[in-house]
C-alpha cells in the first residue's frame, strides 16, 4: 500500500495532536455524570497505537454521527459488535471523554453533498423547505437543475441572512461538526443556530470556514475513523480492535490477494449499498465483488424518489460543491490517509489482505478529485507537487502559528530541514550562491556561542568582538513531518522567540563556533546555511574540529531596527558532527498568514529538491521550474480568451466566481507570476496587484489561479 512508508511519521502527528491539542469545549454535563455513575473507563490508557485494543475496555462506544455519511447504517453495524452505542448528530468536542471511544465516519465531500440536496429534496420537513424557496428540481432541468441552484445560493457569498431553508448547511459541515461546542444532544431537532452546531452555520458567514487545523487535528486525535466508502473494511478494523481477532469474511479470497475480493455476505444485512459508500440519489450498487451486505437505513421518502448520480451534474455543479467543501476535502483527506495506514498495520499484523485490489480501484476512481489524496499536483491546493504531503501535514499548523503572531517581531518561525550531509549541504550552498536576486549581499558570519548554565545564551560576534545575551523561549511544541515517502529527510517546524537578558557571569555548559551565509528572500524569508563545530569547551568547539554540519537558524538577520533582540541562533543540543539545514520566515507586517506559509514551505520545497537532486548525483534542481525563463513576481498579462481556474483565496474563502475567472474580467486583473507546475500541460500559477472586478475590491494576493504557461504574456511579448 501506498501510504505505508508515512504512516509512521502520520502517526507521530496524531500523537503530537493529541498532546497538544487544546478543548475546544468543556465535555457535555450527560457524558461527565455517565461516567461518575458507572466508572467507564477510570484508570484505563486509551492507547496510542494504531491498533491499540478495546476488548477488555470498559469505555462506552460513542459515534458522532455527521449527516448522511451513513451514519444509521453504521450505528446499526456496530451495535452487532457492541453495545450501547451513544451519540447523535451533534458537535464533535464537547462529547470527547476518557469514558468513551469516540467514532467518526466521513464520506468523500461531492457524495456527502450530493446526499445532503436530496435528503431537503424529499425528506423530512419538504413542505417548509419548498414554502422557504428549495430547489427541489421542479424545474425543466429536474435535480440536476435543482441542485445546481441550490449550490449557487451557498456557493456564491453566501451569508445568514441568505438562510438554508430550513435544511443542512452544506458548506464545510464535516468540519464545522468536528470543531463547533454547541451541546446539544441532538441537532436532528434543531432548526436555526446562533453559534456552529453540526448542522447549521451559525450567525456569521465566516463560521462557514471552520479552522482547517482544529478540523485536521480532531480526525488525529479521535479514537477511530472509518469511510464510508470503505465500509466494510472500516467495520473489520474496529471489530478487530473490539475483538481481538479478525473472522476470515474480512479478508480478500484465497488466491486473489491484493486482486480480488469475493468476501462472505455479513450478518444482518437488506442491502450492499452503504458498503460501497452511495446511499440512494447517489446511484451505484454493492461491494467487492457485489457479495458485502450491510444493513442499510433509509430515511422516510429517500426509496421514493428517482436517484441523482454525481456523473449526471455538469462541471460548473461540481466546482461549486468543490468550493464548498474545501476545509472538508482537507479533513476527509486526512481521514482517508488515516485510515488506509491502519489498514496496513492490520494487514501487516495478521498477515493477509484486507483491502483488496478492485476496491482500491473504486475508492480511487470515486476519489480522484480531492486534493493531495492520490499524489498528484493535479488539483493540488498549494501546487507543491512531490512535495504536496509535506505542505498538507504542516501548512494548518504554520497558519495557525502565523495567524496568531505574525505581528510580533519578537516571535520567528522555523523549518530545519535534518540529517543534511556534505555533499547536499554544498550542492545547495553553491545554488544560492549562483542567485543573483537576493534582498542582502550574502556574505558569511562567524559567531561564538557561550550556553550558560542558567539557560541564557552569550554570542561574540568574531569579527566584531560584540558580546549580545539573549534567552529562548518556546510557545508550542514543534512539529516534525516527514518530506515524501521517498525523501529521508525530515523537516522540523518550530516557533520561539528571544528576549534580552542581562550579562550572565554563571558556568558555561556548551561552546559552538558558527560560520552562517544568510539569503534573504524579499527581505521576509531566508536561506542560512550554518557550519558548527561544538564541544563542552572552547577548544573542542575551535576551528581545528571538523566542519561537517549544516544547522538550523531562524528568519533572516536583517539590520535590526531599534530596541529589537540581537541577532538570534538557534540551539543544537544533538553530539558533533551536526547535519541539518534551514531557512525561515519573519514575522513582519505581510499580506496575511496564507501568503506566508505558503511561502514558507515553497521554500522548504526547494531545499528538499536541491537535496534530493544532489542525492542522486545529478545537476542543481531549478527553484520551483520558471516558466520561459520567468522569475517570481514578475507583472505579467494573459493572451485574449485566456480564463483563470482560481483556487481556494489566501484568505481561506472559497474560490470566488465558482471557481473559474471568465477571460473577460480575468484581462482586466494585473497579475503577478509566481511559479509553474510541471505536468503534460504545464501550468503557470498567478496571483493578483489589487484590483477591482465590478463593485468588489480584492487586496493584494487574494485571487490564486492556475493557466497554460502558454497563456501568460510578460513585458511587450
Amino acid at each position: 500500500m501506498q501510504w505505508a512508508a508515512a504512516c509512521e511519521d502520520l502517526q507521530a502527528f496524531a500523537a503530537h495532536h493529541r498532546e497538544v491539542a487544546p478543548r475546544r469545549a468543556p465535555a457535555h454535563p450527560n457524558i461527565l455524570a455517565y461516567a461518575e455513575s458507572t466508572g467507564a473507563g477510570r484508570g484505563e490508557r486509551s492507547g496510542s497505537g494504531r491498533l491499540s485494543s478495546w476488548v477488555n475496555s470498559t469505555r462506552v462506544l460513542h459515534m458522532t454521527h455527521i449527516a448522511k455519511t451513513g451514519g444509521r447504517s453504521v450505528r446499526a453495524e456496530l451495535q452487532k459488535l457492541r453495545a450501547p452505542v451513544g451519540g447523535a448528530e451533534q458537535c464533535y468536542p464537547p462529547f470527547v471523554h476518557p469514558s468513551r471511544i469516540n467514532i467518526v465516519f466521513l464520506r468523500h465531500p461531492r457524495a456527502h453533498v450530493l446526499s445532503m440536496y436530496l435528503h431537503g429534496a424529499h425528506s423530512g420537513r419538504v413542505a417548509r423547505r419548498r414554502a422557504a424557496g428549495y430547489p427541489w428540481g421542479n424545474g425543466t432541468g429536474g435535480l440536476a437543475e435543482g441542485i445546481g441552484l441550490w449550490a449557487a445560493h451557498f456557493g456564491e457569498g453566501w451569508a445568514p441572512a441568505h438562510g438554508d431553508f430550513w435544511g443542512y448547511n452544506p458548506l464545510n459541515m464535516v468540519a464545522r461538526t468536528l470543531t463547533c461546542s454547541d451541546p446539544q444532544w441532538n441537532a436532528d431537532y434543531v432548526r436555526t443556530c446562533s453559534a456552529p452546531c453540526a448542522h447549521h452555520a451559525g450567525g456569521r458567514a465566516a463560521d462557514a470556514t471552520p479552522p482547517r487545523g482544529a478540523a485536521v487535528a480532531a480526525v488525529h486525535s479521535a479514537d477511530f475513523i472509518g469511510l464510508l466508502e470503505l465500509l466494510d473494511e472500516s467495520l473489520c478494523l474496529a471489530e478487530y480492535r473490539l475483538k481481538g481477532a479478525l473472522p476470515p469474511r474480512c479478508l480478500c479470497a484465497a488466491g486473489q490477494g491484493a486482486a480480488g475480493a469475493a468476501w462472505s455476505p455479513l450478518s444482518g444485512s437488506v442491502s450492499s449499498r452503504a458498503a460501497s459508500g452511495r446511499e440512494p440519489g447517489e446511484g451505484g450498487e454493492g461491494g467487492p465483488g457485489g457479495g458485502s451486505k450491510r444493513a442499510h437505513i433509509s430515511n422516510p421518502g429517500q426509496h421514493k424518489q428517482r436517484r441523482l448520480r454525481l456523473s449526471e451534474l455538469p462541471a460548473s455543479t461540481l466546482r461549486r460543491l468543490d468550493a464548498m467543501t474545501a476545509v472538508d476535502a482537507a479533513v476527509y483527506r486526512a481521514g482517508a490517509v488515516r485510515l488506509l495506514c491502519d489498514l496496513a498495520a492490520l494487514e501487516e499484523r495478521v498477515g493477509a489482505r484486507v483491502l483488496c485490489a478492485p476496491r482500491i480501484d473504486e475508492f480511487r476512481a470515486a476519489t480522484a478529485y480531492v486534493p493531495g489524496l492520490w499524489g498528484s499536483s493535479a488539483g493540488s491546493t498549494f501546487g507543491f507537487g512531490d512535495m504536496e504531503y509535506l505542505a498538507r501535514e504542516a501548512r494548518h499548523v504554520l497558519l495557525q502559528w502565523f495567524e496568531q503572531h505574525r505581528r510580533d517581531p519578537r516571535m520567528e518561525v522555523e523549518a530545519r530541514v535534518k540529517d543534511v550531509d556534505q555533499a547536499g549541504f554544498e550542492a545547495v550552498m553553491a545554488s544560492l550562491w549562483r542567485n543573483r536576486g537576493w534582498s542582502n549581499t550574502p556574505a558569511e558570519h562567524e559567531t561564538i556561542d557561550l550556553m550558560h548554565a542558567t539557560g541564557v545564551r552569550e554570542t561574540i560576534d568574531v569579527a566584531t568582538q560584540q558580546r549580545t545575551f539573549l534567552r529562548k523561549g518556546k510557545s508550542v511544541q514543534p512539529l516534525l513531518v516527514q518530506a515524501t515517502a521517498q525523501c529521508r529527510h525530515a523537516v522540523r517546524f518550530a516557533i520561539s522567540s528571544e528576549f534580552e537578558a542581562p550579562r550572565d557571569d554563571s558556568d558555561v555548559v556548551l561552546w559552538r563556533r558558527k560560520r552562517r551565509v544568510s539569503f534573504v528572500h524579499k527581505g521576509m524569508f531566508a536561506f542560512e546555511l550554518t557550519r558548527v563545530n561544538q564541544g563542552p569547551t572552547e577548544q573542542a568547539a575551535g576551528p581545528g574540529s571538523p566542519l561537517l554540519a549544516a544547522a538550523a537558524a531562524h528568519p533572516p538577520r536583517l539590520p535590526a531596527p531599534p530596541r529589537l533582540p540581537a541577532p538570534r541562533f538557534s540551539p543544537l543540543t544533538t553530539a558533533p558532527p551536526l547535519a541539518s539545514l534551514a531557512q525561515a520566515a519573519r514575522l513582519a507586517p505581510v499580506p496575511g498568514a496564507d501568503y506566508l506559509a505558503d511561502s514558507l514551505l515553497m521554500k522548504v520545497a526547494d531545499l528538499l529538491r536541491l537535496l534530493l537532486d544532489a542525492a542522486r548525483g545529478g545537476g542543481p534542481a531549478a527553484k520551483r521550474q520558471r516558466g520561459g525563463g520567468v522569475e517570481e513576481g514578475t507583472p505579467v498579462r494573459l493572451r485574449d480568451g485566456s480564463e483563470v481556474k482560481l483556487a481556494v483565496s489566501t484568505q481561506g474563502h472559497p474560490p470566488p466566481f465558482n471557481g473559474m475567472l471568465p477571460a473577460e474580467l480575468a484581462a482586466t486583473v494585473p497579475w503577478v507570476y509566481s511559479h509553474a507546475e510541471e505536468g503534460a500541460a504545464p501550468q503557470a500559477v498567478i496571483t493578483n496587484l489589487p484590483c477591482t472586478l465590478g463593485a468588489k475590491a480584492y487586496p493584494l494576493f487574494y485571487l490564486r489561479g492556475r493557466v497554460p504557461t502558454a497563456a501568460l504574456v510578460v513585458g511587450g511579448q
